[in-house]
């Protein structure tokens, strides 16, 4: 079963094994209008093992290759479990006929896989020598996503999140004026996670008023949303104000300076340089949003970030 928001707003639930009249009888029983029921030919968890067996043959454990085949594995760049579409994309770079044909011959040949084009212009959204609202290191500058708080044996901790490829453990990160507002307490970077926890120097140095918007976040553990494919979603980073755009996988796996990263966010809202560790946030109301995720960059036709609930509970933070 998997399941995504359509244009409408509604809850489609996919299901496979299910032919549309059964779907249509289901509907008839739930009589929910926000809620739709649509025949299905895989299930998630059957893309989703399709996903990690790709992954493992283009990935992590390449056999040896001559140089024309090395040239044709290497432009395998991302995979995505596109939950509305029922399929698994694979994107390659300078696609060809030729090219689809290696792979269904040398990885795997299956309906459930589509193919696209992508370009090479993949990147961590962080850039040196440039001002704005945000956070910095010594020769990068990026953004800050949500305040949280950390538990200790010395007792509660102030912090935020953001990025983890623009810092490492104990960077001291600074503020628009230059002046020390944190130092890097905890970072995961690979597998689902981009991230970096903050511990703040003084708790009022960050907040969860949103950067030239007049909303804030709201406050608690349930406040936080889950990344659904379909929904909209907002960017709010050092340069990019409120951007829109929509998640389209929340199972994305790519290789980026040979860290393997699996089941990312992609989403279609646009960004730039800098924006890393941006808030992802859902959209406005009543002047309060709900934070989703943590601004990664740009990775072959998408962008990319990580879920903040995953974020949360990897460290036990609220």
């Amino acid at each position: 079963m998997a399941s995504y928001i359509n244009d409408d707003g509604d809850l489609v639930v996919m299901l496979n094994e299910y032919s549309n009249q059964k779907c249509n009888q289901i509907m008839d029983i739930i009589a929910d209008d926000n809620i739709k029921m649509e025949a299905c030919n895989y299930s998630y968890n059957q893309l989703s093992n399709l996903i990690d067996y790709i992954s493992e043959k283009a990935f992590k454990n390449k056999r040896v290759l001559n140089e024309r085949e090395a040239d044709f594995s290497n432009s395998i760049k991302a995979i995505a479990l596109l939950d509305d579409k029922n399929v698994i994309e694979i994107s390659m770079l300078d696609l060809s006929t030729e090219k689809i044909q290696w792979f269904k011959n040398n990885v795997i040949d299956s309906n459930a896989i589509v193919f696209s084009n992508c370009n090479d212009e993949a990147q961590d959204e962080i850039t040196p020598n440039l001002s704005g609202q945000g956070v910095s290191i010594t020769g990068g500058l990026f953004s800050g996503a949500f305040r949280v708080i950390r538990t200790t044996d010395s007792g509660r901790q102030y912090g935020f999140l953001t990025c983890g490829h623009g810092n490492a453990v104990s960077s001291v990160i600074k503020g628009f004026y230059g002046d020390t507002i944190g130092t890097v307490k905890l970072r995961k970077y690979g597998g689902s996670f981009d991230v970096s926890y903050v511990a703040m120097s003084n708790a009022n140095n960050f907040s969860n008023t949103i950067s030239a918007t007049p909303y804030t976040l709201a406050n608690t553990n349930d406040d936080l949303v889950a990344p659904t494919v379909g929904s909209n979603v907002y960017l709010n980073g050092r340069y990019s104000n409120s951007t829109s755009g929509k998640i389209v996988s929340t199972n994305y796996t790519f290789t980026y300076n040979s860290t393997v990263f699996e089941n990312m966010t992609a989403a279609t809202y646009s960004s730039q340089s800098g924006d890393s560790g941006g808030l992802i946030r859902t959209s406005d109301n009543n002047y309060s949003c709900k934070a989703v995720g943590i601004h990664k960059g740009t990775f072959y036709n998408y962008k990319v970030f990580t879920s903040a609930v995953k974020a949360i509970n990897l460290w036990y933070l609220e």
